[in-house]
């Protein structure tokens, strides 16, 4: 007998389709979207069902709405990236003077993004829980830098204010989110949702097998991964997802994508 393998599940159903499009449209950042109709799809090039099909398939782009390109590039000379404030102001958030080097637009999405990677190839390699591990650092420490942007967006746009004091902090994620959140957004994360749930299983799962291990060996069946690994959908995307609703901001595709990741299967 063949020996089982772990899979990739490259598909959602038509039902979760429809539901990752309409978050797509109402919250994504592909353009402005006052309400959501299926002739606001039509009037964007191919037909409903092209788009619909498109939108099951993780591994497929969705047509017209999603921006392949990614957070991380390549630059040569005198470059700054500046970021508009809701005030209107613009920031400087990188720059590079005279030499070859990478920007990232965005922290948080630059390890976000590298995460989907990861998680993508665990399938694909024989070291499959050293790179699920790596997904799972990367998406959390995505989550991480996703609140410290907001406080340091939000200390920009209040400077009279008593600050985030961002150089000395040493809050966790759990604390940043009970202390940060309701100040930035004036409403409280609900920690009572399945995501959180899910982010807590990840948080102690990385920290059991790879932070805090202190084993000379680690053993884990490929059905165990599969679990874990599916539930970064819910543990790492949708608390993003959910953390840029709350702050009013749009969210990147990508992340709604992998909301819904299809996650794994061992066959």
């Amino acid at each position: 007998m063949a020996p089982k393998r772990l899979l990739l599940a490259q598909k959602v159903s038509e039902k979760t389709a429809k539901k990752l499009l309409k978050e797509v449209i109402r919250f994504g950042n592909w353009g402005p979207a006052p309400f959501i109709t299926q002739s606001l799809l039509e009037e964007h090039g191919p037909d409903w069902e092209t788009i619909l099909s498109k939108a099951q398939f993780i591994l497929e782009p969705i047509l017209n709405f999603e921006n392949v390109a990614r957070s991380t590039w390549k630059t040569s000379g005198n470059v700054s990236l500046m970021r508009d404030l809701p005030d209107g102001r613009s920031v400087m958030i990188a720059n590079i003077q005279g030499e070859d080097g990478i920007l990232q637009s965005g922290t948080y999405l630059a390890q976000f993004e590298s995460a989907c990677d990861l998680l993508l190839d665990v399938p694909k390699t024989n070291d499959a829980l050293e790179t699920l591990l790596s997904a799972i650092s990367k998406g959390l420490a995505s989550i991480d830098s996703f609140l410290v942007e907001l406080a340091t967006t939000w200390n920009q746009l209040h400077p009279d204010l008593p600050q985030f004091d961002l150089a000395k902090d040493r809050l966790s994620a759990s604390e940043r989110i009970d202390q940060w959140v309701p100040k930035i957004t004036g409403s409280r994360y609900d920690k009572s949702v399945q995501s959180w749930q899910e982010y807590t299983r990840l948080r102690t799962f990385r920290n059991e097998w790879d932070q805090h291990n202190k084993s000379p060996g680690r053993a884990i069946s490929l059905r165990e991964l599969a679990a874990v690994g599916t539930v970064f959908g819910p543990g790492v995307a949708d608390m993003l997802f959910s953390l840029h609703v709350m702050s009013q901001r749009k969210v990147p595709i990508r992340i709604i994508r992998f909301k819904y990741f299809p996650g794994f299967y061992v066959s």
